[in-house]
């Protein structure tokens, strides 16, 4: 699943799920994090939605407040506002099964960085993230409407900012996700993952 189409997926399999485990692949910040490895999020920020005009300037379409009450009522009478619920960041569930892989903050974007130039501007004002990605925020705000926990697992095709997709590493990366998610599976109880 991806971006908002997420939702309706998670709203609808409510019953059936009790967290949400979203994978796929990411652009590494930092060189020493090799490509092909995974990287596990412990937050995901959404950062730099709108249209960029040059380095560090924006247009924005949305704030989150708006993007949150757009999205349809749950029937539960105490569940948060979307004043409460609105934030630029969200936790992410940590699970056991992946206590041995890199972990950070998850930069969830609207458009990928164009250069090393933007890549380095995000990782000034974001020292800690570790992941550019553009899924993960929204599918945080999906699942905090749906009170359902959300872990994130990338594999790391990339560096940020390298557009020369010779230099990606998609198919290794995804490799090493899906032999993470086995791994983690053959070695848990269906309760745990």
């Amino acid at each position: 699943m991806a971006g908002i189409h997420g939702y309706p997926l998670i709203a609808n399999a409510q019953k059936r799920i009790d967290r949400v485990v979203l994978v796929g692949i990411g652009g590494a910040f930092q060189k020493e994090i090799e490509l092909g490895s995974v990287v596990v999020g412990d937050r995901t920020r959404c950062v730099d939605v709108g249209i960029p005009s040059k380095l560090d300037e924006w247009t924005v379409i949305f704030k989150d407040a708006e993007f949150i009450s757009d999205l349809p009522e749950e029937e539960n009478p105490e569940q948060e506002s979307d004043d409460e619920m609105a934030s630029d960041e969200y936790p992410l569930l940590e699970l056991p099964q992946f206590a041995n892989e890199r972990k950070g903050l998850i930069l969830s974007v609207a458009t990928c960085s164009k250069s090393p130039e933007t890549a380095a501007d995000r990782l000034n004002r974001f020292p800690d993230a570790v992941i550019e990605e553009m899924e993960s925020y929204s599918i945080a705000v999906a699942c905090r409407k749906l009170h359902l926990p959300l872990a994130v697992i990338r594999g790391v095709s990339n560096y940020v900012g390298e557009r020369d997709k010779s230099k990606w590493r998609v198919k290794e990366s995804l490799a090493s996700v899906k032999e993470c998610l086995l791994r983690a599976v053959s070695d848990s109880t269906d309760s745990e993952i």
